[in-house]
């Protein structure tokens, strides 16, 4: 009787603590605009996929998106996020492409990364930044320029 209740409690305890395979960023406005939207990750067989959708962007521009290595995203241009994320030394890791909306404003950009996780090390994505920006993306650098919107990554509840 005693083993089944610690193996029960064993298993409760496990249950508890797993780590994180689901995270979200909800996009706050920034720079004088009205650009929100959501950001969700999901990691499964050693890749995360990032799902973006934001509206209010402008019409047919492409729009960088990229993960940086703070989770502020305080002041009215979210100059606080840091640099672009870039585990392992990977400058491109944390630039996960470019969302060009349509007509009315809205936009999608679904990408699978390996080199990001949501689980915890060097990769995490949590307690990152999410950024959108007003111009397209720009590899050369590891800051973004333009954000229009932002949101700190949590894992999912």
């Amino acid at each position: 009787m005693h083993r089944f209740i610690l193996l029960a409690v064993a298993f409760a305890v496990a249950a508890c603590s797993r780590t994180p395979t689901t995270a979200t960023a909800n996009f706050e406005p920034k720079s004088g605009t009205q650009v929100t939207g959501t950001a969700t990750f999901d990691e499964a067989d050693g890749a995360t996929t990032i799902t973006i959708s934001a509206k209010a962007l402008t019409a047919g521009k492409k729009h960088a998106v990229a993960i940086h290595e703070k989770g502020d995203c305080t002041g009215a241009n979210a100059a606080a996020v840091g640099n672009r994320l870039q585990p392992g030394g990977d400058h491109n890791a944390g630039l996960l492409g470019e969302i060009t909306p349509g007509a009315d404003g809205m936009g999608t950009l679904k990408v699978s990364s390996s080199k990001l996780t949501v689980k915890p090390g060097d990769a995490s994505v949590i307690g990152k930044s999410i950024v959108i920006s007003s111009d397209a993306p720009n590899p050369g650098s590891l800051v973004t320029f333009g954000i229009i919107s932002c949101g700190v990554i949590e894992a999912a509840k």
